[in-house]
């Protein structure tokens, strides 16, 4: 792992009950995209040995080889609010990787949680389980 970015040190993906702009996200891409998406939203965080530094540029997560133009902060890593579930399966065991603007990407050792593993038992989970709002699911963690 490169000194410049933090290290991963777990990943955890979690159901949550869709907010209205939530909502609105899921019927537009329910339109466009011609199928009907279950009320359910996913934050998956990204837990982090420390939080990038805060900078004008900013730090930039990619998945394989797509950079992920939207993420946020939480108190021990950063988060992606996903809408669509296939976006959990079409990245299953996608490399993780870090890059500072015009550098090359640094791999993080870490992939994207499988399909078969942590994607599906978020997609199952969401279906069946209590879901929690966005602010507990950021605040939560079973891992401690």
């Amino acid at each position: 792992m490169n000194e410049l970015y933090p290290s991963i040190t777990g990943i955890e993906i979690i159901p949550i009950e869709p907010r209205a702009i939530d909502l609105t996200y899921l019927e537009n891409i329910s339109r466009a995209e011609g199928v009907q998406l279950p009320r359910v939203a996913y934050i998956v965080k990204i837990f982090l040995d420390q939080l990038p530094a805060p900078t004008g540029a900013g730090m930039q997560v990619l998945l394989g080889e797509e950079p992920i133009r939207r993420y946020g902060q939480f108190s021990r890593g950063i988060f992606l609010l996903v809408h669509n579930p296939r976006f959990l399966s079409e990245h299953a065991g996608a490399p993780i990787r870090f890059r500072w603007d015009g550098t090359e990407p640094s791999d993080t050792g870490w992939q994207f949680p499988s399909s078969s593993v942590a994607a599906e038992g978020a997609i199952a989970a969401a279906e069946t389980a209590p879901r929690s709002s966005f602010e507990d699911a950021l605040e939560r963690s079973v891992r401690g």
